[in-house]
């Protein structure tokens, strides 16, 4: 992975880490990744025309998840 690329995906695990431990206490870590690797692929396969077995994850489902908690404005499209 490049360098930026690399810093994009730890401001993401940053991002996600916070909302989980401010919002989903009692949930374990794994339970709110699939959580949100399902709304992130259910999105991304919505606007994709390719068959999807929610393997796939677009920069519009990372999107969507990220508006859905309030944290859109952390992190930029362009990341």
């Amino acid at each position: 992975l490049s360098m930026s690329c690399e810093q994009s995906i730890n401001k993401l695990n940053e991002i996600l880490e916070e909302y989980r431990a401010n919002n989903y206490r009692q949930t374990f870590p794994k339970r709110f990744q699939k959580d949100i690797i399902k709304a992130a692929s259910k999105i991304s396969s919505n606007n994709s025309s390719a068959q999807s077995d929610g393997a796939i994850i677009s920069a519009e489902g990372i999107e969507h998840v990220l508006n859905n908690i309030s944290a859109g404005h952390k992190m930029p499209r362009s990341e």
